[in-house]
């Protein structure tokens, strides 16, 4: 009986360290994404087309490349829900990137829902107040913050290579 109960306790720390080793290899491929070359580029024409309030009501002005920042934390978000990722891991390295660029492009998000699909983007939709509360927020960040944040993006996210 004690062999029994041993064998299946080592199974199950098997299991359990292998679910860990996934969500981290899973984790450690969208921040590898999200700091590639590609996506640099992609964040800094995204943040520099944020900036210009005037075209987030018209989504046909709008470049793809905000819509790959929201679609990569679409992604985010709904691999959080199906448990793939970890809260903590996603909290601790996405959370200023994901709540500013959700708030910075929410006029745009609710003029392709009521264009589109009220489902576009619904994942991140409901990460943000997720992240938000784990950080001990409950308002959305200010308006200037959202600008100094726009232009550390169009800056810092340059590509450097």
């Amino acid at each position: 009986m004690v062999t029994a109960l041993g064998a299946f306790a080592s199974v199950g720390f098997i299991f359990h360290q292998t679910r860990q080793q996934r969500k981290f290899a899973a984790f450690w491929e969208l921040y590898r994404e999200w700091d590639s070359p590609q996506m640099r580029a992609h964040r800094r024409r995204a943040a520099a087309l944020l900036q210009r309030k005037d075209l987030m009501t018209n989504h046909e002005l709008v470049t793809a490349d905000v819509d790959v920042v929201l679609d990569f934390f679409d992604t985010v978000a709904m691999l959080l829900r199906r448990r793939v990722l970890d809260k903590q891991l996603v909290w601790h390295q996405f959370y200023d990137w994901a709540v500013y660029y959700w708030f910075a492009s929410e006029g745009y998000v609710r003029s392709v829902q009521s264009d589109e699909s009220r489902t576009t983007w619904k994942d991140i939709q409901s990460l943000v107040p997720t992240l938000m509360k784990h950080e001990g927020q409950s308002r959305p960040p200010r308006d200037e913050k959202l600008q100094e944040f726009l232009a550390s993006e169009t800056a810092g996210a340059a590509v450097t290579s």
